[in-house]
């Protein structure tokens, strides 16, 4: 249900948040559009074919199955990759032709995710937007109206419950999910160890919360308040154990072939090609060979080649955008509390393995074999467009059977990120 004005008022925002639209054309080239009945008949009621050939003789909307959408009737028609509306000068047609009120929801919305917490409505800008992600333009406090607007609108939006999901049948009060987040976020900060050993330091940090409860419940004593929990923490202990976690290439190699074939498949039906086959999948289980990638616009990469290329986080350009997208996206609620908070964590530290590897990719595209912060800006709106593929739906907590094994263990996924190579 879209909210009422008055609960819009109650509005959380990123602390440094930026966004102009710079018309770069991005979300019109990657996101399918789709649209409900009534925006259908609205854009469906003008002769669109006056405006170009390209309109002529092909069907602009094209029906969804009302079974599996929802809400939704039709998705607009693409060239290639692009949206079909979308101009060469990277203008909106409709917007152009009917106005800005007039794009669909989904545009409109765009680059804004909204999360409902217990403090209000979370908001946060979508880092596939280079704008959002390099923090160009206006101040998100100035969006305020139109967030406000929107959320009258948005009929889905995920929901926080008062209780958030720890692991298995434990949860915590949303004050203490806060006091988590707040230590998980001041990890992201420690300048003295690599972002990894602080990834694999939150995944300790989390599961030492579970330990206190679960241990407290088996003795029939009260749970201990997760503040003190976090407080007899040794932060610096953890990251040192961290920082020892040793290598698995094997691991590494078997979670970014599930995951990226998984990407794949979304990647394909953009471009309208065949998800990827047998043999595809295989060599990028074993890390060797070469792959035809729609993630990379179908290029083909040698996977042996991309795993030589050199990821130097010490550079601080690169550092910073790293660090700066992963508190963003921590901060934006998007990802880490809305399956369980295990489960979300290990998500989420997925997000920064699959950023390191598309960077190579990018670098890879450029003959290079270092990556450079270029590389890792594309690499990281890479893995904002194909996470969403695995993105947890509002009122769903499960990745898929597979996935939530992955997810759920307290070593696959430190073990991934731990090889960095």
């Amino acid at each position: 249900m879209p909210l009422s004005r008055e609960q819009t008022e109650l509005v959380v925002l990123p602390p440094s948040g930026r966004y102009s639209c710079h018309r770069c054309g991005n979300c019109c080239s990657r996101y399918a559009v789709r649209i409900d009945k009534s925006t259908y008949e609205r854009l469906a009621a003008v002769d669109w074919s006056q405006y170009g050939e390209r309109f002529k003789g092909r069907p602009l909307f094209i029906p969804l199955d009302a079974a599996k959408e929802g809400i939704y009737s039709h998705e607009l028609a693409r060239v290639g990759a692009r949206c079909i509306f979308l101009e060469d000068d990277n203008r909106c047609l409709i917007h152009s032709v009917m106005g800005a009120d007039a794009k669909p929801l989904m545009c409109r919305k765009f680059p804004y995710n909204f999360v409902r917490t217990p403090e209000g409505v979370n908001v946060s800008l979508d880092l596939f937007c280079p704008s959002a992600l390099g923090q160009k333009g206006e101040p998100i406090e100035n969006h305020l109206s139109e967030i406000r607007g929107l959320l009258t609108e948005v009929s889905e939006v995920a929901t926080l419950p008062a209780e958030v999901a720890l692991f298995l049948d434990q949860t915590l009060n949303w004050r203490d999910y806060v006091e988590v987040e707040n230590a998980l976020l001041a990890l992201m900060l420690c300048e003295d160890a690599t972002m990894e050993a602080r990834l694999i330091a939150g995944t300790a940090l989390i599961l030492r919360v579970c330990q206190v409860q679960l241990q407290a419940r088996m003795e029939s004593q009260p749970v201990p308040p997760v503040a003190r929990t976090l407080g007899e923490l040794n932060v610096a202990e953890l990251l040192a154990q961290a920082a020892k976690t040793p290598a698995a290439p094997l691991v590494h190699r078997l979670y970014l072939g599930v995951t990226l074939a998984a990407f794949e498949s979304m990647a394909a039906d953009v471009h309208g090609e065949k998800p990827l086959g047998f043999g595809a999948r295989v060599r990028l289980l074993c890390g060797s060979g070469r792959v035809k990638l729609w993630t990379l616009n179908g290029q083909e990469v040698s996977l042996n080649q991309l795993r030589k290329i050199s990821f130097d986080t010490a550079q601080t350009e690169i550092h910073t955008l790293m660090q700066r997208w992963l508190i963003s996206k921590l901060e934006s609620r998007t990802v880490v509390p809305l399956t369980t908070l295990v489960r979300g964590w290990h998500h989420f530290v997925g997000h920064f393995i699959w950023a390191r590897w598309f960077s190579r990719a990018m670098a890879w595209r450029r003959g290079s074999k270092v990556v450079e912060c270029d590389d890792l800006f594309e690499g990281i709106q890479l893995t904002e467009m194909a996470a969403r593929t695995l993105a947890p739906q509002p009122g769903v907590k499960s990745f898929g059977k597979f996935l939530d094994l992955v997810y759920d263990s307290p070593k696959f996924v430190p073990a991934a990120v731990a090889d960095g190579n």
